[in-house]
């Protein structure tokens, strides 16, 4: 504020005219900034809720506890607010001392009750350096002050055919999409007819490739609200590849007792990212209208998935891909007992942000849209001679973990993989 008083005052040194264009863009610069904080106070002074308050999980790599994975940041919000696909939130923490106070941090809304007017928002944070590392040693938070909704929404409700691929933490980039689009189609109440009829998707497959077999427990409680929502499987394909065989059962399984069936599927494979070309290939061949592949990974997997997107295009039309804005750093997990010693700025470790990476993908902005790839030119030339096959095994707790054999073959016999059951 300082340095706009004085830059204002040193304009009209030179007369009006020549400070008339800077006065006009600093008055836009103050009308957005006094616009920001009414609605920041409306949604946090006030209102009918007891909020804000916030409940922090946390999830482990073992059972010893001494490393955490991930934790979830549950919020009651004072006003319910609409709450879209690709939203994320600038949040502050009033009680957790007073440098603390009057900075705020960007987080990825991960889930939430009610898609119109939400009460509660869930944030799935993988620990890092700085605010994250603080916030694991929370249970309950008083008084969080949220900024937002900022982001881009990629609208998959366009596409007849959604392919979402994430590896790691990066499920959080592509989980709502997947739980806006589900609760949109299922929903039956007459007064969202209008929001129901918006959607053409007929078919989501969503590929998780998890780092560590204990990332299945940030989704449980979500898959299993998934499950529920579309219990008819009309339009929900989840397959997700553990990387070691020694686990507790899938969500699924420890719910019904059942083994799960070619719309739930959880697999045994280190390597997933053939198997899972082969499946999205599969499903491109097969699906009427437009196809839209998204990815949410570290940079390493997103080009991979952009690679094979990009070889399909030569042979399927109507393909897009996109990335979404959160960009993860991958998951290695975090010591409860001791602090990271080089220290980054808490935008880029809540965010994701690495050096490895483009600098033009490092900054997730408010306004940066997602990257896309539009649809290819080239004709369809009908079905690549590709399939996958997974052998389903038993589990056995004392069986030595056997490395899962390539079986393709010049007729293109597809990647085997392992299915719990």
């Amino acid at each position: 504020m300082v340095a706009v008083v004085a830059l204002l005052k040193h304009l009209l040194l030179f007369g009006m005219p020549r400070a008339a264009l800077p006065i006009a863009a600093i008055s836009l610069w103050g009308l957005n900034a006094g616009l920001r904080f009414g609605q920041m106070a409306y949604n946090n002074l006030a209102g009918p809720q007891d909020g804000e308050d916030a409940t922090v999980k946390r999830f482990y790599s073992d059972e010893t506890k001494k490393s955490v994975t991930a934790f979830k940041i549950h919020i009651l919000v004072k006003r319910g607010r609409e709450v879209g696909p690709g939203d994320y939130y600038y949040l502050s923490f009033n009680d957790m001392g007073l440098r603390r106070r009057w900075q705020a941090h960007p987080f990825v809304v991960s889930w939430w009750d009610d898609s119109m007017n939400a009460s509660c928002l869930d944030f799935l944070v993988e620990p890092q350096a700085g605010i994250t590392a603080d916030l694991i040693s929370k249970k309950c938070i008083r008084g969080v002050t949220l900024d937002g909704p900022y982001g881009k929404d990629i609208h998959l409700q366009d596409y007849e055919t959604v392919i979402l691929v994430a590896r790691g933490i990066g499920i959080v980039g592509v989980l709502p999409y997947v739980r806006h689009m589900i609760y949109r189609r299922s929903s039956t109440s007459k007064n969202l007819e209008e929001y129901r009829r918006g959607l053409i998707t007929r078919k989501i497959d969503l590929y998780w490739d998890m780092e560590d077999n204990s990332q299945q427990d940030w989704l449980e409680e979500w898959i299993k609200a998934l499950k529920g929502r579309d219990a008819e499987k009309l339009i929900l394909t989840f397959t997700c590849f553990y990387p070691s065989k020694k686990s507790k059962p899938p969500p699924i399984l420890q719910e019904s007792g059942k083994p799960p069936d070619e719309h739930w599927r959880f697999v045994y494979e280190k390597e997933a990212l053939p198997i899972i070309n082969d499946l999205m290939l599969k499903r491109i061949a097969r699906s009427p209208g437009k196809t839209k592949v998204v990815v949410c990974g570290a940079a390493s997997f997103s080009k991979d998935i952009r690679t094979y997107v990009i070889d399909a295009m030569d042979s399927y039309s109507d393909i897009e891909f996109a990335e979404v804005e959160y960009q993860p750093r991958g998951s290695h997990g975090y010591n409860i007992h001791s602090r990271v010693g080089s220290l980054k700025t808490d935008m880029d470790m809540e965010m994701g942000v690495t050096d490895e990476m483009p600098r033009q993908k490092q900054l997730l902005t408010k306004s940066n849209p997602g990257r896309t790839l539009g649809p290819s030119k080239a004709r369809p030339t009908g079905s690549r001679n590709t399939t996958t096959r997974m052998k389903t095994v038993p589990e056995e707790e004392e069986e030595e973990e056997e490395e899962v054999s390539d079986v393709s073959s010049s007729a293109g016999a597809g990647v085997a993989g392992r299915e719990f059951v």
